[in-house]
Parts: C-alpha cells; sequence; structure tokens
C-alpha cells in the first residue's frame, strides 16, 4: 500500500515542537505518592478501627474502606504506568515525525 507524505507547515512544526514539550514535560510526571500514603493511611486505621470498635455505628464505613483503599492505589499505580506507556509511544511517534519534517496523509 502506498502512502502519499507532505511537508509540515510552519504552523504545524510549531505545534508539534508544543506537543512535544508537553509530553516530555509529562512524562516525567512521579507517582503521587501523597494519595498512596493517604490511603494506605485511611486503609490501616480503618482496620484498626474495625479489629477495636467492631460493634459501633461506623464499622460498616470503616469496612468499605478497608476494602476501597486498596482498590484506589491499585487503580492510580496502574493508571500511571499504562498513561506512561502509551505517553511514551505517542512522544516517539511525535519526534519520528519531526525528525522526517514529513507526515504521511491518505
Amino acid at each position: 500500500m502506498n502512502t502519499i507524505s507532505r511537508k509540515l507547515t510552519p504552523i504545524e512544526q510549531k505545534k508539534l515542537k508544543a506537543s512535544i514539550q508537553e509530553y516530555a514535560i509529562n512524562a516525567e510526571r512521579n507517582l503521587n505518592w501523597k494519595a498512596i500514603l493517604i490511603m494506605l493511611i485511611v486503609g490501616i486505621l480503618s482496620g484498626v478501627h474495625i479489629y477495636f470498635y467492631d460493634k459501633s455505628d461506623w464499622s460498616l464505613i470503616t469496612k468499605f474502606l478497608v476494602v476501597l483503599m486498596p482498590i484506589g492505589i491499585w487503580v492510580l499505580v496502574e493508571n500511571h504506568f499504562k498513561d506512561g506507556k502509551w505517553m511514551r509511544i505517542h512522544y516517539r511517534n511525535l519526534k519520528d515525525i519531526e525528525a522526517k519534517r514529513s507526515m504521511a496523509c491518505c
């Protein structure tokens, strides 16, 4: 299958550079350790509350928190690595387009 490539216009090159810079900044972002630590502490404190005060009215809420906090931590970590993978792929594709100074169309 034949593809036609064309040169990038100056406006497209400018937008391409801006996108590459944005991907470079976002690719270096770290895990949200503050949120993970807060979720971990809430989960542990909920477990302690259930252990000592199982007969209280707050027991049902703390049981939900004990279940939801590890799930929330898992989602944060999974999204970080999954988004990072796609960002690296898109970043590499944009760098290839920038190096060629042309783009395939049609």
